[in-house]
């Protein structure tokens, strides 16, 4: 029996069948190609592969024993390494945080995170194909070539079994691409198996020895390599014949100059002194290596990228113009990444569409459904309808969606990154077909690839970039490979360096922080009577608030939200009073506050993940739900005469100091640990950073979330059970409000409030700083309203400093 094989697998989603009995082998030392049309399955096998979706029938068989890929760490268990058509680097980590959270968290003899271990294996796996990519760089601030360089090297790093690569050059230029090939070719001569999928038939036979080709969902043929005939390949993959894609005998439709840029270059150097003209009706295409300045330049002629100098559009000065201005103007743009800058997977396909219709104002249902419905019929885009999830539709199909919200305006100046970018051999002929027949109509298109083929093919007009200058331009009859790849490679003895992304935000965010609570406590010191025991009654009165920001930071850290905590903390501290009064030991009414605080958590997590509904709908839900049960189980009264004994958890004292000061401070180290040196921790911020591409690195959200709830329960069950202690008496309003304060002091502290960001420092801090602002206003007199004011502008600052990290 082979090494790998599946054995009539099948797969079928609502509307659609994936997967039709697939059945293949892998033989050790062999490189596979898997290729097909876009919507054949081979994503949605590949995933079965890698334990990401489960067949709805079949068996997987490694080493001749059947096995369930029921995970990815599954997967990886079981020597499976799949690196997907779409990176799945977790933005808000460092690329060493990323390879830990694949390969396992090396650790120290006392079972924390070894982080110098940590980094140094990623130093070593990196090295594979990206060595000058920093490893303690955020993976959000890399670009598309950087980050498939990384998924690929970590995962060719772990020496797996079986290797599969969705696509894996599509966005690499050639010498990536060769580096890469060397590299396979040298895990397969030692005995690894791979399974290769590309779009691009040249790569498929110089690397493969095998070719599976998959169609609607079935095995359609498979054979040799060198005994496959290019055009059966085709017609087997497509259905239907495919002429190749040749560049007519043609020219421009005339040599009116719709756009013209002068003197442009870019406010961060990716390109200077650039002088470009586009005819109307001409295909421009734009060739260089990676750092060039080529995508740079297409992102500035759209205004999505500062740039000085002048770009004019029929006689419209666009340099002052807004993005959406210059579309409105006439230039339409469709960005190279789909997945980061394209696609608004949260809509669907007609949706998607449509965002390219025109200006403002009242939306016309029928006519632009009408107009929708035409551009997927132009671009023969497959969906079983315009309400389909566009996240449903294959790569290509979603390449057809970006294209198609390009051309629904009929645009003067089309600008494409990568049109093609992992498609199909029939998609991409349509795609090149769509695009002379617009330029055909006296549309200007420019074109960026990094296909020489498609380049020479394609355009009317071929212009190369080497160090962000364009160095060379030709009509594309005069264009040679030669010529163009020589004038592409660089002349300095150095490569270009990719501008370095400032990743010290959160060193900023605490430095500023310890600056204004350093201000204020000079302040409240200089303004109080005693500054000392000033500062004392400042720390007490926000040890609670201090606890309660660390529980609901984490849940925001996690890419959620609870706003029950004030309700919850009121329940927790009504269910102490209670136990108290009932003369319980001491002991049994603290474990009542924590497990009731605990269990509340946790329910709003498990209702949140199980019922798919965002947290703030189930929360907003429980928090009505535990204030009624406050009124229910107090009477509607205060739980007045609590016992000395409890009162002691929070006055009595230790070193001197309080112990509700001693909790506060033990939550804090206590969060701190297990966010820095826990991998749950650790998976908090995975699953805050993407939730998806944590779902293909194996951290599931219905594993994590309804536990990282349960912790910020047991702290608010905490809380309330130190402010029954401090104050000897339980309001049937306690805890009203709490989580606003609560929310503001992790939101300040710079907790990200997508989720992904944070720290346990920074929540204090920004907690202290809450409670300073307070006492200062009080010192100065100021009236309390005015707290919510001073709060309120500390919350927008914090905005602006999230801006600049999302950038990145």
């Amino acid at each position: 029996m082979a090494f790998f094989q599946l054995d009539d697998i099948c797969k079928s989603y609502p509307g659609a069948v994936a997967l039709k009995g697939v059945s293949l082998a892998l033989e050790r030392g062999q490189i596979v190609a898997l290729i097909g049309e876009n919507g054949a399955g081979k994503s949605t096998l590949i995933e079965i592969i890698a334990g990401v979706t489960a067949p709805d029938s079949g068996r997987v068989y490694l080493n001749g024993a059947a096995v369930q890929i029921a995970s990815p760490e599954a997967a990886r268990a079981a020597g499976i390494g799949v690196v997907h058509q779409h990176s799945h680097l977790l933005p808000d980590l460092s690329i060493a945080e990323n390879r830990a959270l694949r390969c396992g968290y090396p650790r120290t003899r006392w079972g924390a995170i070894d982080w110098r271990t940590t980094e140094d294996e990623a130093r070593v796996a990196s090295g594979l194909l990206a060595p000058s990519v920093d490893i303690l760089r955020r993976a959000g601030a890399l670009n598309a070539v950087e980050r498939q360089l990384v998924e690929l090297s970590l995962t060719l790093a772990q020496t797996p079994q079986l290797l599969v690569l969705d696509e894996p050059t599509a966005a690499l230029p050639q010498r990536q691409t060769e580096a890469l090939f060397a590299q396979v070719r040298a895990y397969a001569d030692a005995g690894g198996t791979v399974l290769f999928v590309s779009h691009r038939l040249e790569e498929v036979s110089a690397l493969s020895q095998r070719v599976i080709v998959l169609r609607d969902g079935a095995l359609v043929w498979q054979g040799r390599t060198l005994e496959t005939d290019r055009a059966a390949l085709v017609a087997a993959m497509v259905g239907r014949p495919v002429n190749p894609s040749k560049r007519p005998a043609r020219q421009a439709n005339s040599e009116r100059t719709v756009l013209q840029a002068n003197a442009l270059r870019a406010s961060d150097s990716a390109f200077h002194g650039l002088d470009l003209a586009l005819h109307a009706g001409e295909l421009y295409g734009l060739y260089g290596l990676v750092g060039s300045g080529q995508n740079a330049l297409c992102q500035a002629l759209a205004g999505l990228l500062p740039a000085y100098g002048s770009i004019d559009l029929d006689g419209c000065e666009l340099a002052p113009l807004s993005p959406e201005q210059r579309a409105a103007a006439g230039l339409a743009y469709v960005p190279g990444d789909r997945r980061a800058q394209g696609m608004l997977y949260a809509l669907n396909v007609g949706e998607n569409i449509a965002l390219g219709s025109e200006g403002s104002g009242w939306i016309h249902r029928r006519e632009e459904a009408q107009r929708v419905a035409r551009i997927m019929d132009q671009l023969q885009v497959r969906a079983h309808s315009t309400a389909q999830p566009v996240g449903q539709l294959s790569g290509g199909n979603q390449q057809k969606v970006l294209l198609g919200r390009g051309l629904l305006r009929t645009p003067h100046v089309l600008i494409a990154e990568e049109p093609t970018q992992g498609v199909d051999v029939g998609a991409k002929a349509e795609i090149h077909a769509q695009l002379r027949t617009l330029a055909e109509r006296g549309t200007a298109v420019l074109f960026v690839s990094s296909d020489i083929e498609e380049v020479l093919s394609l355009a009317d007009r071929v212009g190369v970039m080497r160090e962000g200058a364009l160095v060379d331009e030709w009509p594309a009859a005069d264009a040679q490979r030669e010529k163009i790849i020589d004038r592409a490679l660089p002349r300095s003895n150095r490569a270009r360096e990719t501008p370095r992304h400032q990743t010290a935000i959160e060193p900023r965010r605490l430095t500023a922080l310890f600056l204004l609570n350093a201000l204020l406590a000079a302040t409240s010191a200089a303004l109080a009577p005693d500054a000392l025991q000033n500062a004392l009654d400042v720390a007490l009165n926000n040890a609670v608030l201090l606890i309660g920001a660390l529980a609901v930071g984490c849940v925001i850290m996690a890419g959620s939200i609870d706003i029950s905590i004030g309700s919850l903390l009121g329940l927790s501290a009504v269910l102490a009073g209670l136990s108290d009064t009932a003369e319980l030991p001491i002991a049994c009414t603290a474990a009542v506050a924590l497990a009731a605080g605990a269990l509340g958590g946790w329910l709003n997590g498990w209702m949140a993940v199980r019922s798919k509904v965002h947290a703030i709908v189930i929360t907003l839900g429980t928090m009505a739900i535990y204030r009624g049960l406050i009124v229910e189980w107090s009477d509607g009264r205060w739980i007045l005469g609590l016992s000395d004994g409890l009162r002691d958890v929070a006055h009595g004292s230790l070193l001197g100091a309080p112990f509700l000061l001693w909790a506060a401070i033990g939550a804090w180290i206590g969060v701190a640990i297990l966010l820095r040196f826990s991998r749950f921790g650790r998976l908090i911020y995975a699953l805050g950073s993407d939730q998806q591409a944590a779902r293909y690195v194996g951290v599931a959200s219905h594993q994590i979330l309804p536990w990282t709830f349960a912790l910020c329960g047991l702290l608010i069950g905490a809380a309330g059970l130190l402010q029954a202690a401090r104050y000897g008496q339980v309001q049937t309003n306690a805890g009203l409000g709490f989580e606003l304060k609560a929310i503001a002091a992790a939101v300040i502290g710079g907790v990200h409030i997508a989720g992904g960001r944070g720290s346990a420092l920074g929540i204090a801090l920004g907690t202290l700083l809450i409670g300073q602002l307070a006492n200062a206003l009080v010192l100065l007199h100021v009236p309390a309203y005015w707290e919510g004011l001073f709060l309120g502008a500390v919350i927008l600052s914090t905005l602006v400093l999230e801006r600049g990290k999302d950038s990145q």
